[in-house]
């Protein structure tokens, strides 16, 4: 019987990454190599290919991982998505670990790179809290709600019991929007402006509030709404 004219292919691939690294393969081959670990025996440099030209780039196939597409490749199935999902994941827990290894917040790029990492492709909205000591140092980072695709329900009484349970007296919002619009709704601006409100009664400080879309964000600092 003639052998299929990807026979070999794989264990080629894999001794070309071993050997001499990832700077090595072509970025359908990193995608084609991923793959190996759930397609058996059949070719996966196709899949690959319809992966990037799908999503663009590596960067995307991850940030905007989705499983009715990504399942949509032929070639590909649930196997797959969740190893692609699994090294999503993994990603955002080193991004929260590297945020929250610092002793302090040393400037607010660290902050957006660190929701651009855990963020962008989230399908629902989250609103987000990093609670900060006088130092800025990072007390704790916590989902404080989850909403539908356009909206978090926020309890402004929850926000403060979990600020004084770690001892907070300052603190970061961060949310996402979904839709991609990272301009902030009029319900978006009343929220900030209550917490604020809040926060200063109880003498606690608001430095940002921060809106993460999949290409942009808003800093409502940076934009002199607070």
């Amino acid at each position: 019987m003639k052998k299929p004219h990807y026979y070999g292919h794989r264990e080629r691939l894999r001794k070309k990454y071993s050997e001499n690294g990832i700077n090595s393969l072509s970025k359908h081959e990193i995608i084609e190599l991923l793959l190996t670990f759930t397609i058996p025996v059949k070719d996966t440099k196709e899949p690959a290919k319809s992966l990037l030209k799908k999503y663009g780039s590596i960067k995307n196939i991850f940030y905007h991982l989705d499983k009715e597409n990504f399942e949509a490749i032929k070639g590909i199935g649930e196997k797959s998505f969740i190893l692609f999902r699994l090294i999503n994941d993994i990603f955002k827990i080193i991004s929260e670990e590297e945020l929250t290894s610092k002793t302090k917040i040393s400037s607010p790029e660290e902050v957006i790179n660190y929701c651009r990492k855990t963020m962008w492709n989230l399908k629902n909205e989250v609103f987000k809290i990093i609670f900060l000591n006088s130092k800025n140092e990072i007390l704790k980072i916590e989902n404080v709600e989850q909403g539908t695709i356009n909206e978090a329900y926020i309890y402004f009484r929850k926000i403060f019991e979990k600020a004084f349970n770690v001892g907070a007296t300052a603190m970061i919002l961060i949310h996402n929007h979904p839709s991609g619009k990272e301009e902030p709704s009029k319900a978006d601006i009343d929220m900030t402006k209550k917490v604020i409100n809040l926060a200063e009664n109880l003498n606690i400080t608001v430095h940002d509030h921060i809106i993460i879309t999949s290409n942009d964000y808003f800093s409502f600092k940076e934009r002199g709404i607070m």
